[in-house]
């Protein structure tokens, strides 16, 4: 376990490294000046009206986990294994939905600041519509044959057994559409409180 989390630790760490180095080398459109920043109280309360939202979604995906996680313990490592399998494979799902909700919110601030309001609620349902098609199709396929999946990790049946369970559920209830249009609403909403903060209110 020990390796896992240095696993994380060593990725973020390398990511983070890379992206400043390249931010600083010039090569960047924009480059970081980290002596030149000053901090301005104004500034920082117009990103945290937009970011410290952003920070709701996170908090309450893994705070859902960890409390799930909590209550399946109860009934055996072998359902917490097949519970575990099936929630990494949601903690994947969710890059693909936020590329999506990431590539509307520039699509749908332009809109708006050009006054385009049509064009702007179109993008949204589309953005949506793609989320839940690319989603829900995993989903369903998840539901129907688990064991794609969970094959991949073991070959224990009661393990099998209860991450078969929790796709069944998950994918009938439709988790990974709402993850991903939920996601993509998201992104939408944070373009629009950005447009707002920068230009003033315009009616959606």
């Amino acid at each position: 376990m020990a390796g896992v989390a240095l696993g994380q630790v060593v990725a973020y760490a390398g990511g983070a490294l890379f992206l400043f180095v390249y931010l600083r080398s010039g090569r960047a459109r924009l480059k970081l000046a980290v002596g030149a920043t000053k901090l301005q109280g104004a500034l920082l309360r117009d990103i945290l009206r937009v970011g410290a939202l952003a920070c709701l979604s996170p908090f309450q995906t893994v705070l859902t986990i960890l409390v799930l996680t909590r209550l399946v313990a109860r009934f055996g490592t072998d359902a917490l294994a097949g519970y575990g399998i099936g929630t990494r494979l949601e903690f994947l799902l969710v890059p693909i939905a936020f590329a999506v909700g990431v590539a509307s919110v520039p699509l749908v601030g332009m809109a708006i600041g050009a006054g385009l309001i049509a064009r702007a609620r179109r993008v949204a349902w589309v953005s949506a519509a793609v989320a839940f098609i690319g989603l829900g199709v995993l989903g369903v396929v998840l539901a129907l044959f688990p064991n794609v999946w969970t094959g991949q990790f073991t070959r224990d049946a009661v393990v099998l057994a209860s991450a078969a369970t929790y796709f069944h559920w998950t994918g009938q209830a439709g988790g990974p559409v709402l993850a991903g249009m939920g996601m993509v609403a998201y992104g939408l909403a944070m373009a629009v409180l950005v447009h707002r903060a920068t230009w003033g209110p315009k009616p959606v």
